[in-house]
């Protein structure tokens, strides 16, 4: 066993919540992106809206637990994500200015 891997903090509540909350903003600006696609036929496009509205609802219980846990998120973290690289480096540049 490595010496970081005896020594490494283990996460708190916020951080693994930051991380899944980047994680599902980046899934939800994927899904608008897709919804939003007028080279799609509308229908193809409309079968996402019931995934879309369950990411959204999802972030809002996230933001809740992340206040939850004493932090104070900012409006721009919840536009932008906190950037924690769990699947990518920059979410926003994902999105094709949707924001």
């Amino acid at each position: 066993m490595s010496y970081a891997t005896l020594y490494t903090k283990p996460k708190t509540g916020v951080e693994t919540g930051k991380e899944k909350y980047d994680r599902t903003l980046k899934k939800l600006y994927e899904v608008q992106a897709f919804i939003d696609d007028a080279s799609l036929p509308y229908e193809e496009r409309e079968k996402r809206t019931d995934e879309y509205r369950a990411l959204a609802k999802e972030l809002s219980g996230l933001i809740l637990k992340i206040r939850g846990e004493g932090y104070e998120i900012t409006k721009d973290e919840i536009l932008k994500g906190f950037n924690t690289n769990t699947s990518n480096t920059n979410i926003i540049s994902n999105t094709r200015g949707l924001i």
